[in-house]
């Protein structure tokens, strides 16, 4: 029985025209698909957000109008983060460094969106941090001289470059299914732009490195 991503995915794939091949294999150790861009072959893992516990407690108060108030702290990209360990080895396995892949998330949530853009970048690349710079004169406080990504990254020189990018499957303002990629720039199998291009799908990368500055996603036109 396919999963509500699943079904999402493949009205995708037959709305643009793309095809798609599901994988047979044991369940949760195998990606999901193959689907073909330009002739490129593309491995495909569809990870789904569901309602956990804290969200289903918020629903039913909400739905007996309790009128509680819930406040919860939530790590930047955690449940992001997850998913991308979740199904690094699947994805590698099947690839076998030779193929492309994508790891797509749809949103099944209603109070709570892991897959946006922020904590997709968070998720893959880490947090951002602030580097400073000490004066070896104490009188003189600490300045900050660069901003740079920290700890919790996921994609690395060396982890996750089978993971060639990160998808998104929304629906636009008119209610189409759109798929946005988020490019691994560390990826050992790359996509050239062109592919996802001319398929209509959107797609972006980091911005260039400028001293002092983080770096956010910039949308490859």
């Amino acid at each position: 029985m396919l999963t509500e991503s699943e079904k999402t995915f493949e009205e995708f794939c037959r709305d643009k025209g793309i095809p798609f091949e599901k994988i047979q294999g044991e369940e949760n150790k195998t990606p999901d698909y193959y689907i073909t861009l330009s002739d490129t072959k593309i491995v495909v893992e569809i990870k789904q957000f569901d309602p956990n516990y804290e969200e289903d407690l918020i629903l039913d108060d909400l739905s007996k109008n309790l009128g509680k108030v819930h406040i919860k702290s939530v790590t930047p990209g955690k449940a992001v983060r997850r998913k991308i360990r979740k199904a690094a080895t699947q994805i590698k396995k099947r690839t076998n460094g030779k193929l492309p892949s994508l790891l797509v998330f749809y949103n099944n949530r209603l109070l709570n969106n892991p897959a946006n853009s922020y904590e997709i970048r968070v998720g893959m690349y880490g947090f951002d941090t602030i580097v400073l710079a000490v004066p070896n004169d104490m009188s003189v406080p600490p300045y900050e001289i660069d901003r740079k990504f920290g700890g919790k990254r996921q994609m690395t020189e060396n982890c996750n470059t089978s993971i060639t990018g990160v998808g998104v499957l929304v629906k636009d303002e008119r209610g189409s299914l759109q798929l946005q990629v988020y490019h691994n720039i560390h990826a050992k199998i790359p996509l050239p732009h062109n592919v996802l291009k001319e398929a209509g799908i959107k797609q972006f990368t980091l911005e260039p490195k400028m001293q002092g500055e983080s770096q956010g996603w910039t949308e490859i036109l």
